[in-house]
């Protein structure tokens, strides 16, 4: 991660504490975030206007011109559209997909939801996730939302994430632990 991503996420997080505040006392989170999802999917159909967005290198003229049509088109609540505007203004367009994720974040840390990152070797059928988010329930006694991301690098198991903490059961990384104790081993032994 670049330094100027991390600045990014958390200038996404301070706008976000804002339109998610505003979205609650307004009772409107739900259709927020149905206009953040209405533009996410917008971005995931459409590469070049996403990275047209995401750059802050593009002039502010030509992302301004892109977020009016998406207005036009998707027709946002009056408060997504003001918060638009608002990142408009301040030239920080370029962070609307961080604050889409922190939006939701931020939605599911107010509903109770606990969101989890597993890293599996290989696919997890749906009995060995629901096994998976049973446990995590169980532990958490919260709602669990499971985000399973494919890595076959690890080779055998998985990594589970939850917020800073980490559970690492992958073969990867048990082989590392086993060959930086074999080289300490030799060393001793020379």
């Amino acid at each position: 991660m670049t330094a100027q991503f991390i600045t990014n996420k958390i200038v996404a997080k301070r706008y976000v504490n804002a339109l998610f505040a505003l979205a609650k006392e307004a009772k409107q989170v739900d259709k927020v975030w149905q206009d953040l999802c209405a533009l996410q999917s917008l971005f995931s159909n459409s590469p070049k206007a996403a990275s047209i967005i995401a750059s802050s290198n593009v002039p502010q003229a030509l992302q301004a011109q892109i977020i009016t049509a998406i207005e036009q088109n998707l027709k946002p609540q009056k408060l997504t559209k003001n918060f638009l505007a608002l990142l408009k203004e301040h030239n920080r367009l370029n962070i609307l997909t961080l604050v889409i994720a922190a939006f939701e974040a931020e939605m599911e840390k107010d509903q109770g939801i606990v969101a989890v990152a597993v890293y599996s070797a290989t696919k997890l059928d749906n009995k060995q996730q629901a096994e998976l988010a049973k446990i995590l329930q169980e532990n958490y006694k919260k709602e669990i939302k499971l985000s399973i991301t494919l890595k076959p690098e690890l080779l055998s198991g998985f990594v589970v994430k939850v917020g800073a903490k980490m559970v690492d059961c992958s073969l990867a990384t048990k082989l590392k632990v086993f060959e930086a104790e074999s080289k300490k081993a030799m060393l001793n032994i020379i």
